[in-house]
């Protein structure tokens, strides 16, 4: 499944004739490897998808959270 969509992500690039590029990690926390990934690349923008968690607090998750914790880059948050 994951493989499916990462082709509709690259396919939708080239439909707007951007360059994009996909990487699958295993070895480390999803945070870690993004961001990793992030400087490998030197990419400065950071967009993620994320979804609301229940509470008082405005919280996207744990891996959102650790993100916005850890990088120095700028991030967007997309929500649906």
């Amino acid at each position: 499944m994951s493989d499916a969509v990462l082709k509709d992500i690259v396919a939708l690039a080239e439909t707007y004739d951007v360059d994009a590029r996909t990487s699958v990690r295993s070895e480390s926390t999803a945070d870690e490897a993004i961001l990793k990934e992030a400087a490998k690349r030197q990419h400065n923008l950071i967009v993620m998808g994320v979804e609301r968690r229940p509470g008082e607090k405005l919280f996207f998750g744990e891996t959102a959270a650790a993100i916005l914790e850890k990088s120095d880059r700028s991030i967007v948050f997309v929500v649906s």
